[in-house]
């Protein structure tokens, strides 16, 4: 995967760094003005052996796409459908593609950066959108300007590929707050009226159940079936050391959904914005452990249960291990797959140490507090 990464500092965009992840080098660096726009600079030129070709056209069969990012905004490609009268943006583009039996690399690639002045720094700007229109350009082709060109095909042999690019920017109107809500679906309003009238309907019907009279039963023994469960509601379950930690997470999983929600209202994070929506359901999650260790215990203790502090760790421990575990064999999958979202093994010592060091002892002080309640 080839990754770029830039930083905006008023009128100077400084490139930090530039790494082809097929062969693991380091290919250079460079500083450029912001508004002035470069055709066909000569990012580098990669000897290729039979081994790096061979891989390549495996990635290409396989629709190998890659991914950019230009001041945390992912680099997209435009596209137009015929049911949408507005453009969707997708993430990534396809790092080559196959015409017949051969198969050609886009090894050129035109970045179109839209900015608008800054509303916070005088005569900075703020960049608003990336979008990279990847193309395939044989060598010495590129500064010729013809409208037809050699494409760069992989070869199966020993080679050199040169990796040019153009940057072109374009000043939008837009305020750098909104600028993910271009990620977002435009919602559909049909789906709105289907809903309300979905809605519509079961209230009706579960209305017009409940307003049927039900029958009086004088004597208490014709209570049968479903009647005794009045008898049932303070009696202890069988597995009440297993429910009790089921509902403390249930509890703090409400929460979570509710800080969410409310922080999303407050604009605090955007919901397209990578990683926004990872940090905040970790924090709420975290924060949530407390509450979820009190009423955990709260019930426990209804339940007369003779160890709290098993009870606290169980809160813990049973629902999130579970998901630790599927995402364990998801992160599996993707590292098969040869994907880069796949959890480094960084992440995996980090997730752990968060779980040891925070959650439990959190949970843990909830339970202390809901124990010691009357």
């Amino acid at each position: 995967m080839t990754r770029w990464a830039l930083s905006v500092q008023r009128n100077t965009v400084h490139e930090k760094r530039v790494y082809w992840y097929l062969t693991k080098t380091f290919v250079g660096t460079g500083q450029y003005r912001v508004t002035t726009s470069q055709e066909c600079r000569l990012l580098c030129k990669q000897s290729w052996r039979v081994e790096d070709a061979i891989r390549v056209e495996e990635l290409i069969s396989d629709d190998y796409l890659v991914e950019w990012e230009l001041d945390g905004l992912p680099g997209v490609t435009v596209s137009y459908t015929n049911e949408a009268p507005e453009h969707n943006y997708r993430i990534g583009f396809p790092l080559g593609f196959k015409k017949g039996d051969a198969t050609f690399i886009n090894n050129h690639a035109i970045f179109q950066i839209l900015y608008t002045p800054s509303q916070e720094k005088f005569g900075g700007y703020d960049i608003v959108g990336f979008e990279v229109y990847p193309d395939s350009i044989a060598d010495g082709e590129c500064t010729k300007k013809n409208v037809e060109y050699a494409f760069q095909e992989v070869t199966i042999r020993r080679a050199t590929v040169s990796f040019t690019y153009s940057v072109q920017w374009k000043e939008v109107q837009m305020l750098p707050k909104s600028r993910w809500d271009a990620f977002l679906l435009k919602p559909n309003p049909d789906r709105h009226y289907y809903a309300l009238l979905n809605a519509m309907i079961v209230v009706m019907l579960v209305s017009s159940l409940i307003g049927k009279k039900a029958p009086m039963y004088d004597d208490a023994d014709d209570f049968i079936g479903w009647r005794l469960i009045n008898r049932d509601v303070f009696r202890r379950p069988v597995y009440g050391g297993l429910l009790t930690p089921i509902m403390g997470t249930g509890i703090q999983l409400f929460m979570v959904f509710i800080g969410l929600t409310l922080c999303l209202q407050l604009g605090w994070y955007h919901p397209a914005q990578p990683g926004s929506l990872a940090r905040w359901f970790t924090f709420l999650f975290l924060l949530g452990a407390i509450p979820a260790g009190y009423w955990s215990a709260r019930i426990y203790k209804v339940f007369r249960g003779k160890s709290w502090v098993l009870n606290s760790i169980l809160t813990a421990v049973v629902c999130p291990s579970i998901m630790v575990i599927l995402l364990f064999f998801i992160s599996v999958i993707t590292w098969f797959r040869q994907s880069s979202l796949a959890i480094s093994f960084s992440g995996w010592v980090s997730l752990l140490s968060i779980w040891v060091l925070l959650l439990v002892p959190l949970t843990s002080l909830g339970a202390y507090f809901g124990e010691k309640a009357e």
